[in-house]
């Protein structure tokens, strides 16, 4: 284990959702590498979470309407 979190740490992902415009390939490789860190932060003895992309970046305040306007 080269990450010194006790097991059962809570890791958080991003879902994976290509672009409709990516093509096959780019729903392949994303869901390919998805499916990769999901498994080794499954062997390193992390809990996985997936996350929406919309739900973390409101929570950080980067969608577009937390943005300042001007």
């Amino acid at each position: 284990r080269g990450l010194d979190a006790p097991p059962g740490t809570t890791a958080f992902i991003e879902k994976s959702s290509p672009f409709p415009t990516d093509g096959k390939l780019g729903w392949w490789s994303t869901g390919f590498s998805y499916g990769l860190w999901i498994a080794a932060l499954v062997a390193s003895e992390f809990s996985v979470v997936p996350v929406a992309s919309q739900t973390w970046k409101s929570y950080f305040g980067l969608t577009r309407s937390a943005s300042p306007k001007g």
